[in-house]
């Protein structure tokens, strides 16, 4: 907005009121960023819960190759029995 003075010289100012533009505008880009965050949030949770049921399905495999080995190895270690 130009206004002039009383000196004849022009003064530029800036006018603060908002337009419908500007507000839908601001209420989109607000609605947006609240939603892409809970997108966010979810996509996190989803992903601590498949490392959780990862790490659970690994922890019931422990040992499983262990008791293997050892049914294997157990029988080299017995004293051998020989007819005397």
């Amino acid at each position: 907005m130009v206004s002039r003075n009383e000196d004849g010289s022009l003064k530029l100012t800036q006018s603060r009121a908002l337009s419908a533009t500007g507000v839908v505008y601001t209420g989109m880009r607000i609605s947006m960023s609240v939603a892409m965050g809970f997108m966010g949030m979810l996509s996190s949770l989803r992903g601590a819960k498949g490392g959780i049921k990862e790490a659970r399905e690994r922890e019931s495999q422990v040992g499983a190759d262990e008791q293997k080995a050892h049914a294997i190895f157990a029988p080299l270690g017995e004293p051998s029995r020989t007819n005397d």
